[in-house]
């Protein structure tokens, strides 16, 4: 019986890791589309771009430098995408782990919390389904 109730709580904990860790990604994705929605609504058009602007992720980087909407929309389209991620890691879906490595990447520096989330929940899944 404790034996039992040990495992239960291994298997909560595990569980509460993974729901963690694909929080991490949510929130890098709305941290994206917050700098994405600041730039577009108070940034000043630069003069000449500089590297030392906005650089929470490579994508507001590109806009915030340049206000080409191509590059606002590549980074509106990232946040909601990581937030899309989160919640599919959270889920289990196999497709959520791939596009939160690509748009961790895309989005570093804060992409790491998703390149964290999907690297560390792949492994948390595969023990808590055994």
């Amino acid at each position: 019986m404790n034996e039992s109730n040990q495992m239960q709580k291994v298997v909560m904990d595990r569980r509460l890791s993974v729901a963690a860790g694909t929080a991490l990604t949510a929130v890098s994705g709305l941290v994206v589309l917050a700098c994405a929605i600041y730039c577009i609504v108070w940034w000043p058009k630069p003069t000449v771009p500089t590297l030392l602007i906005l650089d929470v992720a490579l994508t507001c980087w590109l806009y915030c430098g340049t206000l080409q909407p191509v590059w606002g929309s590549v980074a509106v389209l990232s946040g909601i995408l990581l937030m899309l991620a989160g919640i599919g890691l959270w889920l289990g879906r196999a497709w959520a782990r791939g596009l939160a490595l690509v748009l961790g990447v895309l989005t570093l520096p804060v992409g790491v919390l998703a390149l964290y989330a999907s690297f560390s929940t792949e492994g948390e899944r595969a023990e808590t389904d055994s």
